[in-house]
């Protein structure tokens, strides 16, 4: 990942301890409970929910942010056990029986085959232990199309931002493109493509992991989920046998 995927993860951070408190009560965090943060970026969730007294494992792909992740840890003091890896893979990489998966700010569906997005969950529901939940954060789809901009222009820090979508309602992918122009005019441009599934895909497709639906909320409020939230996120359980 690029210095401009960074500038992506950056300019949320102030968004986490919000997140990080309806995290804990959503899921309802035992002390000490073990947890596993997918998708976990440079750290912005797992080392604070580390400092709370869990165990977390933070998983990502990118070396970059992992990287990151690490830094900010020994800069905090705080142990967190960082793995690198394809969560399609996650069952081989980690050990099980985690109390709860967290997948946090639309971190799932970059895979082009639905077949490997639906690896992901099936991979989530091997590494919780019988009664741990998941918790997942995405994009509302159904937000996103009704207010859909094909160009608009931001600011960003010093940048000023011209953010390009393309949306493939064949394959529900959205394409984006950000140019960041600076104020001496240089640029800088990110590219990336998601897949934005509809909530009744999703829960189709939790279900077909061995997972059972228990909440969705619109935000990190916990409001209720309609098609004027900005999020869809899904709280779902893995049955106890």
């Amino acid at each position: 990942m690029d210095k401009n995927s960074l500038k992506e993860f950056v300019q949320i951070t102030e968004r986490a301890p919000n997140e990080i408190m309806s995290i804990v009560e959503i899921l309802g965090l035992k002390p000490k409970a073990k947890l596993l943060d997918l998708c976990c970026g440079y750290g912005r969730h797992s080392i604070p929910l580390s400092n709370m007294g869990y165990k977390v494992v933070g998983f990502e792909i990118s070396e970059s942010l992992l990287e990151k992740a690490k830094q900010q840890a020994k800069q905090s003091s705080v142990e967190v056990d960082f793995v690198f890896g394809d969560m399609r893979k996650l069952s081989k990489k980690v050990d099980g029986d985690f109390d709860a998966v967290i997948n946090i700010f639309t971190s799932f569906g970059f895979y082009t085959k639905d077949s490997d997005n639906q690896k992901a969950l099936n991979e989530v529901a091997k590494v919780l232990k019988p009664g741990g939940n998941f918790l997942i954060d995405l994009a509302n789809r159904e937000n996103i199309l009704k207010n859909f901009k094909r160009r608009q222009w931001f600011t960003y820090g010093d940048y000023i931002v011209l953010e390009e979508n393309i949306f493939d309602f064949f394959s529900s992918r959205l394409e984006t493109k950000r140019t960041y122009i600076g104020k001496d005019d240089s640029r800088e441009i990110s590219n990336f493509s998601i897949r934005l599934y509809s909530l009744h895909e999703m829960l189709a497709m939790i279900n077909k992991a061995g997972l059972s639906t228990s909440a969705i909320y619109g935000d990190f409020d916990m409001k209720q989920y309609s098609v004027d939230s900005r999020r869809m996120i899904i709280l779902a359980q893995k049955p106890i046998t």
